[in-house]
């Protein structure tokens, strides 16, 4: 979560070889899922975000989701597909592929902001309407 700037210049890392680096540029969201030992027990596990601000505090990603084993899952149109946006102090998620429905019906459990200011009220909404929902926000004023 440290934050690195650079634009164009190179820049030398520490890589040791028991951590495995992930950089994120600022304006990408990107999907993510608990490790496990084959698909089948991954699709069972919590999914997150990791969304990297951009100087403007906007950011963008997509989620491909199908059954992880069927063939032609897009000819037969049986998949899901998720489009995140944070704009103006604002997540969301757009399905525009809502066919598939997931049987172990996963959620995101964490979503992690990367370049953000503490966020003091935090509210859920699915289609429009109010979740009656109290998540669980911590800020690190380190790492913003």
């Amino acid at each position: 979560g440290a934050e690195i700037n650079s634009t164009g210049e190179w820049m030398t890392l520490p890589a040791p070889l028991e951590h495995i680096n992930l950089h994120v540029r600022g304006g990408y969201i990107l999907p993510w899922q608990q490790s496990a030992l084959n698909t089948n027990l991954s699709r069972k596990k919590p999914l997150g975000l990791i969304i990297a601000l951009d100087e403007n505090k906007e950011a963008r990603g997509e989620l491909f989701w199908d059954d992880g084993q069927s063939k032609d899952t897009v000819a037969k149109n049986i998949f899901l597909l998720s489009e995140f946006s944070v704009t103006q102090n604002r997540l969301d998620v757009t399905i525009s592929s809502p066919n598939y429905k997931d049987p172990n019906n996963l959620g995101f459990q964490e979503i992690k902001i990367l370049g953000s200011q503490e966020f003091r009220n935090v509210r859920v909404r699915q289609n429009g309407t109010l979740l009656q929902m109290s998540p669980q926000v911590t800020y690190n004023s380190n790492l913003k």
